[in-house]
């Protein structure tokens, strides 16, 4: 990099690819860290890893598009638990998800939600989302706001955000207006 006067020279080629690729890899590093199996939880235990695996690939299985487990959505949300969540929050997440698996396995009639047929998990979901959206919020803790919290990770996510959102860098004209059919899915800019 510098010549036998000690000026600066331009960088060869070959150290421009390095120093590229090197770039690169910083920007990939955080969504393979999102992705990857955790051997060890972290802050959620391992039975409530298997639930909340379980709870995310029912709220956003894989249909056309990769789902939640696809996406890290688990992983991400024990990371965010241990590295950005305050401790009344980390409690109150934490129960959210014991009352969450406790309701799940009641509405099952005593069977365990991890074990249930997808189909089943489902229904119960759907029951469990009747309890929290409607006069009885307050039966399963802040529920909405963990289910929201899953949801914005999985958009935030890189297959939540450029595969199942459409994205087009240089998006064209903007058309305030226009039928669902022309565009088929959300678009994010």
């Amino acid at each position: 990099m510098f010549d036998m006067d000690g000026m600066i020279e331009p960088p060869s080629r070959r150290e421009m690819l390095k120093l590229l690729a090197a770039a690169g890899s910083m920007f990939a590093l955080p969504g393979l860290a999102l992705a990857a199996p955790k051997a060890d939880a972290g802050f959620f235990s391992a039975k409530e890893m298997r639930f909340l695996q379980r709870f995310s690939d029912t709220i956003i299985p894989v249909t056309d598009t990769p789902g939640a487990l696809a996406a890290g959505v688990p992983n991400g949300f024990d990371d965010l638990m241990v590295q950005w969540a305050n401790e009344q929050t980390r409690l109150s997440m934490r129960r959210t998800l014991q009352l969450m698996s406790a309701t799940l396995d009641e509405i099952l009639g005593g069977a365990s939600f991890e074990a249930a047929s997808g189909e089943r998990r489902l229904t119960a979901l759907q029951q469990l989302d009747g309890l929290a959206f409607g006069d009885q919020p307050a039966t399963v803790g802040a529920y909405r706001q963990f289910k929201s919290l899953l949801v914005r990770l999985y958009y935030a996510s890189e297959i939540g955000a450029t595969v199942e959102l459409r994205h087009d860098p240089a998006p064209g004209e903007w058309r305030a207006c226009i039928p669902f059919a022309e565009v088929g899915r959300t678009w994010v800019l």
